[in-house]
């Protein structure tokens, strides 16, 4: 029963870890094109730095990860 439970167990997780990187992915190419378009308008300017670091740090985690 143990070694049953964790094969199911490290299965869920490695799934879970590829649909984790899928979505960091897409968040990162979400971000670039969204800051490219901030470039030609003033959101960038409304939503503050804060926001800007929050998008690098996503970035560069989800190019660690890939």
């Amino acid at each position: 029963m143990q070694i049953s439970n964790f094969c199911a167990n490290s299965w869920e997780n490695f799934t879970f870890f590829g649909f984790f990187i899928q979505i960091c992915q897409f968040f990162g190419r979400f971000f670039a094109t969204w800051r490219d378009f901030a470039r030609f308008s003033r959101i960038l300017r409304v939503s503050g730095r804060v926001r800007t670091r929050v998008q690098d740090c996503i970035g560069r985690f989800g190019l660690f990860i890939a």
